[in-house]
Order: structure tokens, then C-alpha cells, then sequence
């Protein structure tokens, strides 16, 4: 599994977009997106916030951060999927709380195009 910035992890689908085998005929399952936030805060930049980022799979992203780190974001999804979400801290979204994965924290929950998804930083 693999991540960008603001990026996508979709294995279900073939890299070059053409699909060979008969199983591609079959309806195409909900993609999932990963989203890392603030991967590469600097350090100077002890607070701030940046709207309006582009990542794959249709999503807009809010985020905010304060003494270094997130302190929230929001997610606007484009298209119904899933959506996981990877911080240096741990984090919820909704009722969905983060787990340690190797070093940063992931939640995953479902989208549904139109809605915005509120993701906070907990201690």
C-alpha cells in the first residue's frame, strides 16, 4: 500500500486504466482513498491553515494546525467510496477514532458524495 500527500490507494484497479480480465466487467466497487495530512509540516510554522487542497478520488481538504500539529481538517467528498485518513497524531472523525499504523495514526470511514467529513485531533 502506498500514499501521497493528498493522495489515493486504489489496488482494485489496473495501473494503466485497461482492464484485460473478464472480472473488470463486473459493477466496479467503491473506490478507497488515503489522505495524509500535514505529512511534512515545517518546523517554523508553528500554526496556520491551508483551504481548498485537491486530492484524488474528488476530496477537498480544509486543514488547520496549531503548536505544530493538526488540530483539525475537513473533508469534502465528491463521489461515494472510502476514505482513509493517515496523521502524525492521533485523530477522529465522528464516532471513528485513529489506531497506530507504523509510526502515524489511520481511521477509515465511508463517503458519500456532497458530505464533509470533520476530522479532530484528540489527545
Amino acid at each position: 500500500q502506498s500514499h501521497v500527500v493528498a493522495g489515493v490507494v486504489d489496488p482494485g484497479r489496473p495501473a494503466d486504466g485497461v482492464a484485460s480480465d473478464p472480472a473488470s466487467t463486473r459493477p466496479a466497487t467503491p473506490a478507497t482513498y488515503e489522505i495524509e495530512l500535514l505529512p511534512a509540516l515545517p518546523a517554523a510554522w508553528k500554526q496556520g491553515a491551508v483551504t481548498g487542497l485537491r486530492a484524488r478520488g474528488g476530496f477537498t481538504v480544509d486543514q488547520k494546525w496549531k503548536n505544530g500539529a493538526l488540530s483539525e481538517a475537513v473533508i469534502r467528498a465528491a463521489h461515494d467510496g472510502s476514505c482513509i485518513v493517515r496523521a502524525r497524531g492521533p485523530m477522529r472523525v465522528g464516532e471513528n477514532r485513529s489506531r497506530p499504523d507504523g509510526g502515524t495514526h489511520v481511521v477509515q470511514f465511508p463517503t458519500k458524495a456532497g458530505q464533509s467529513h470533520r476530522v479532530e485531533a484528540v489527545p
